[in-house]
């Protein structure tokens, strides 16, 4: 199954003067890029936004682009820009048309809230927006001026630990207006140490700092990150790409990283990544997308299908996956099952299942 993590919602057409200051804006951070292979004006960038940002109520047009991609799930956020979005109530609306949104496809999207922490009654906002819209996880950007780690922060992470809902925050610097001091990855140590039920996926694993969050979800084992924008690093040097993901791999585990696209108007888009990444494990004789064949663990027909491409027998295949479902799925047609908790336990129980322990 592939998950895209990390797509922002966006439920009102933004008007011809925001389009074009965020196009500005990004022209600074794709000039960057275009030393690399990535010359975009600010004039396509406009097309591009004006394009992903227009309404999807009722989600086709982004269905559509999943089928396309072969991505299952995606996961819709929403941005509280407090500095344009004062009223509580136009931040709930925003919140609400999401929620609304996913609901219309409960088995393809998914609704993560927005809310500034520093709102007089952002930790009750937040829990309305989960307890009472249905959504199902919190998106900050803390770039707009706050720390992950401050005592109004704080507040609204008890509410998120107590919900069992994970967060979602925006790491590394991004073009003016927006300040990268709030977005270190190192500021999210303490959110780690202090919530340790909690599950924080770092957006975009750093981007520039990336180093920083791989050293620190080695050990923060409920730190995640997702590869959201990763897409340009690809697209400007992929043999670049491939040694920073092995990196990211080789330190913060396989488990710790989540696929991402943040939004389809980019360069390189999610088909390019995900055919990317299928590149880089081409060492698989076959790949099954859900989507492709209209299929889902732990349906029996799943592994089937598998077993019949690979021309293996149920008996002489293993099958490994962090879903118990899906590990009693594989067991149900015949097949060695081991349950992922972390790489070295898997490790360990494959070698086991191989030496015919």
């Amino acid at each position: 199954m592939v998950i895209d993590f990390h797509y922002h919602f966006s439920h009102q057409a933004p008007s011809e003067a925001t389009l074009a200051q965020r196009a500005r804006s990004n022209e600074m951070y794709y000039a960057g890029q275009g030393r690399n292979g990535i010359p975009l004006t600010a004039e396509q960038i406009f097309t591009r936004l004006k394009d992903v940002l227009a309404p999807d109520p009722d989600g086709s047009r982004l269905l559509a682009r999943m089928d396309a991609a072969g991505i299952d799930i995606t996961v819709g956020i929403v941005v509280d820009r407090w500095g344009e979005m004062r009223d509580e109530e136009v931040v709930l609306e925003a919140n609400r048309a999401c929620a609304e949104w996913a609901k219309q496809h409960p088995q393809r999207l998914i609704a993560f809230a927005g809310v500034d922490p520093r709102r007089k009654k952002a930790p009750d906002l937040f829990r309305r927006c989960i307890e009472d819209y249905g959504m199902r996880g919190l998106k900050w950007h803390p770039d707009y001026g706050y720390y992950p780690n401050s005592p109004e922060s704080y507040a609204v992470l008890k509410v998120c630990q107590e919900l069992g809902v994970p967060l979602l925050t925006h790491t590394g610097p991004l073009p003016p207006p927006r300040v990268a001091k709030y977005v270190h990855p190192d500021l999210l140590d303490d959110v780690c140490l202090d919530f340790p039920n909690l599950k924080v996926v770092a957006a975009h694993c750093g981007r520039n700092w990336w180093h920083s969050w791989a050293g620190l979800a080695q050990f923060r084992k409920n730190l995640y990150g997702d590869l959201a924008m990763w897409q340009l690093f690809a697209v400007q040097n992929y043999n670049r790409f491939c040694h920073m993901l092995r990196e990211l791999l080789d330190w913060a585990g396989a488990e710790s990283i989540l696929l991402g696209t943040d939004h389809h108007h980019r360069t390189f888009t999610a088909k390019d990544l995900l055919t990317g990444l299928d590149n880089l494990a081409d060492v698989f004789d076959e790949l099954i997308i859900s989507a492709e064949v209209g299929l889902l663990k732990p349906a029996p027909r799943i592994y089937q299908l598998a077993l019949e491409r690979l021309g293996v027998a149920p008996q002489e295949a293993v099958f490994m996956d962090d879903f118990t479902e899906n590990v009693a799925g594989a067991r149900a047609v015949g097949m060695h099952a081991i349950h992922f908790r972390d790489s070295g336990q898997a490790r360990a129980d494959l070698e086991a299942v191989l030496d015919g322990r």
